[in-house]
C-alpha cells in the first residue's frame, strides 16, 4: 500500500471534525491543490464521515471527484464490481435517486425504517448498476454502501 502524501494529511487534518469536510474537499480539489490519488487517499474519510455527503455538495461534483479519482474503496481489499451489480436504498420518492445504495437489502430496509421513524413516507427500491458506474464501495459502519454514478441508473423498481 503506497504512502499518503503530504498535502493529503494535511487535507484530512484540516477536515478532520468539521462538517463542512465535503465543501472544503470540493473547494480544495477546484483550487488544483489536490491530485487524484490525493483524492483517492481522502474521499472515503469525507464521505463516510458525513450522514448526507449528497446533499452536502450535489451529485455532480461529487461524481466528478470520484471519476477523476478512480474506483474507491473501504476497506482497501473490497473489489471493484466486474458484473451488473443489484444494489438497494431506503428513502423517500424524492430522494430514490441518490448516489449511496446498498449491496444488501436489509441495510437499505433499515435505513427505510430511520426515515419512517422520522415521519417521512418511505420505500424500498432496486436497480441495477453496470460496474463502470459503481463509484466506490464502502464497508465501513456496517452500512455495505455502493456509491454509484446516480445519473447512469436507468431503471429504478420499487419493492418495498
Amino acid at each position: 500500500m503506497k504512502a499518503m502524501s503530504e498535502t493529503a494529511i494535511q487535507f484530512l487534518s484540516a477536515a478532520s471534525g468539521t462538517l463542512d469536510g465535503p465543501q472544503l474537499l470540493w473547494d480544495t480539489y477546484e483550487s488544483g491543490q489536490l491530485t487524484a490519488p490525493d483524492l483517492h487517499d481522502v474521499i472515503p474519510d469525507i464521505w463516510t464521515r458525513h450522514d448526507w455527503p449528497e446533499c452536502a455538495i450535489g451529485a455532480d461534483r461529487w461524481i466528478t471527484l470520484f471519476r477523476t479519482a478512480g474506483f474507491v474503496a473501504l476497506p482497501t481489499n473490497l473489489a471493484a464490481p466486474t458484473a451488473p451489480l443489484a444494489v438497494y436504498r431506503g428513502a423517500t420518492e424524492d430522494r430514490a435517486r441518490g448516489m449511496a445504495w446498498s449491496w444488501e437489502r436489509y441495510k437499505a430496509e433499515e435505513f427505510q425504517q430511520r426515515y419512517t421513524k422520522l415521519g417521512r413516507t418511505t420505500h424500498l427500491y432496486t436497480a441495477t448498476i453496470q460496474p463502470a458506474d459503481v463509484l466506490a464501495v464502502f464497508g465501513t459502519r456496517g452500512e455495505h454502501e455502493v456509491v454509484v454514478d446516480s445519473r447512469q441508473l436507468a431503471r429504478i423498481k420499487r419493492c418495498g
